[in-house]
C-alpha cells in the first residue's frame, strides 16, 4: 500500500479507520483473553441496527461472559488525541452504554492513543499496553445531558477532560414595541410626546446623579 503526497511531494503517514482499530485490537484481545485462562475466546459483533440499539461495536466470550466495548478513533490534537462520543442519529451512545455498565456488564470505550498504520505495525503484540490505549468505562466520564448530545474527550499525557457542542436556540425575533410594551400599549406618533416624558424619567435628562436608573410602570396612554 502506498502512502499519500502531500501537494510539496513529502510522504503523508495513512491514517486509521475505527474499523482498523477495531480490528487491530481484537486480535491482541482474543489471544490476551487465551492467555489468561488457557481458554478460546470468541469476537462477536452485532449488526448495524443492533449497534443503533445496544451502544456497543463487538462483544468478546470468554469463560461465560461477555465484554462489551465501544471503540472510537483518535483524532490528533497535540500532545494529545479527541475522541468524537455520541455521533450517532439519537446522540445517546453513551446513555447505552452506561447502562449496560450500570446493570453489572463489563463495558468500556477502547480508545487508541495512535492515528497511523505505520503506528500499528511498530507495535503490534503491545497495542493494548499503556500508552498505546486507554480503557474507559463509561461511569469515569461525567457527561451533562444525561449521556446525551454530542461531546468530545480529550487525552493528553497529563489532563483529560470534556468538551461538549453548544446546543442550538431559535433565533430571537425582531425588537418592536409589541415584545416591550404589553398590554396593547401604542408606540407610535400619536404618542411620542407621552414616551418622550416616559423614556425621560427611566434614563433621565439631567445632571442630577439621582436621576434616571430607576424602574417605572407607565399606564397605558
Amino acid at each position: 500500500m502506498r502512502s499519500p503526497t502531500t501537494s510539496g511531494g513529502v510522504v503523508a503517514p495513512l491514517l486509521v479507520s475505527e474499523k482498523t482499530v477495531e480490528l487491530n485490537l481484537t486480535i491482541e484481545l482474543v489471544n490476551w483473553f487465551f492467555s489468561l485462562s488457557g481458554r478460546p475466546s470468541f469476537a462477536w459483533g452485532p449488526t448495524l441496527r443492533q449497534e443503533a440499539n445496544w451502544g456497543f461495536d463487538a462483544a468478546y466470550g470468554l469463560a461465560g461472559r461477555f465484554i462489551y466495548i465501544q471503540y472510537k478513533k483518535a483524532l490528533d490534537e497535540a500532545p494529545g488525541h479527541k475522541y468524537e462520543l455520541n455521533r450517532t442519529a439519537a446522540q445517546d451512545q453513551h446513555l447505552k452504554l452506561a447502562n449496560l455498565e450500570a446493570a453489572g456488564c463489563t463495558v468500556g470505550y477502547l480508545l487508541p492513543r495512535f492515528t497511523t498504520l505505520s503506528h500499528i505495525a511498530s507495535h503490534r503484540r503491545r497495542l493494548l499496553l499503556n500508552p498505546h490505549t486507554a480503557w474507559v468505562p463509561p461511569s469515569s466520564i461525567a457527561m451533562p445531558g444525561g449521556g446525551v448530545g454530542h461531546h468530545d474527550l480529550h487525552i493528553h499525557p497529563h489532563r483529560c477532560w470534556l468538551t461538549s457542542e453548544p446546543v442550538e436556540l431559535s433565533m430571537p425575533g425582531p425588537l418592536t414595541g409589541d415584545l416591550l410594551l404589553k398590554g396593547g400599549a401604542r408606540f407610535d406618533a400619536d404618542t411620542h410626546s407621552y414616551w418622550e416624558k416616559v423614556f425621560a424619567k427611566i434614563f433621565g435628562e439631567g445632571d442630577d446623579e439621582g436621576d434616571g436608573g430607576v424602574i417605572f410602570f407607565a399606564p397605558d396612554p
